[in-house]
């Protein structure tokens, strides 16, 4: 980000990630793995603007599937005293300014609290991804090979087995996307 709008943006969104991952990872020591609680995910899997996005939020109307929202991927361990209809509203007018900021944005990508989304989100939780950067990591991926991100997929099973003790549902299938998993399908694969 090189406007000061877009470095507060950027700011914000990492200190956010940064005290997601802090909770995320206390949660993740103090309760036991529920694998059971994730089983044989649906990953939609591709390159960017090839119609992942479309194919994850029709696979996401299937009554079965269980996709994660953005506000779930923003705050997967809310606190217990915020109603979903209150932290529903808070990122939603989070969304709308950045809607606001950069008009163009939902051409590219829908933006809402309820909206289906992409693991991006979680997997920021461990590495420092913001969607401007990820041709950064792709970039590295090339150059010095591809990263082990085994820790933030292990991270991200788990922010899934929050959602889903939190729903009370764990018969639904998760159905996922992100094309950050094109790299790292072994690191995928040994998490899921």
């Amino acid at each position: 980000p090189s406007s000061p709008i877009g470095r507060l943006i950027a700011f914000d969104y990492l200190m956010r990630r940064l005290m997601t991952r802090l909770k995320v990872v206390q949660a993740a020591k103090a309760r036991k793995p529920r694998p059971d609680l994730v089983k044989e995910p649906l990953f939609v899997i591709g390159l960017p603007r090839t119609g992942t996005t479309f194919l994850h939020r029709l696979l996401a109307l299937d009554p079965a599937a269980r996709y994660p929202e953005t506000h779930e991927l923003l705050d997967p361990l809310p606190a217990k005293d915020r109603s979903l209809a209150k932290r529903v509203r808070y990122w939603d007018k989070k969304l709308q300014l950045i809607k606001t900021l950069v008009p163009q944005i939902e051409a590219i990508h829908e933006l809402g609290a309820r909206e289906a989304e992409e693991c991006l989100l979680a997997l920021s939780v461990e590495v420092p991804l913001l969607p401007p950067t990820f041709r950064h990591l792709v970039r590295y991926s090339v150059q010095k090979g591809v990263p082990d991100l085994a820790r933030a997929y292990a991270l991200y099973r788990r922010q899934l087995e929050f959602l889903a003790e939190a729903d009370g549902d764990a018969n639904k299938r998760w159905t996922l996307k992100c094309p950050a998993h094109v790299p790292f399908l072994a690191d995928l694969a040994t998490s899921f």
